[in-house]
């Protein structure tokens, strides 16, 4: 990442609760200054309440 992208939060998530590889890349991020928060429960979580889901190619 570049330092550009510093100003804006970064959200992780792992597929669901079991995985810990969010966690790992949030310390890191924070470590290096980024403003990061992890989603808690992951995005099975996520889509279990039916909150929306949107493909990577329709952001950009």
């Amino acid at each position: 990442m570049r330092d550009q992208n510093k100003d804006k939060e970064i959200i992780v998530y792992c597929w669901d609760v079991w995985c810990n590889t969010a966690a790992k890349v949030a310390k890191f991020l924070l470590e290096h200054g980024y403003k990061v928060k992890e989603l808690t429960g992951g995005i099975a979580a996520w889509k279990e309440m039916n909150f929306p889901v949107t493909n990577s190619d329709q952001v950009l």
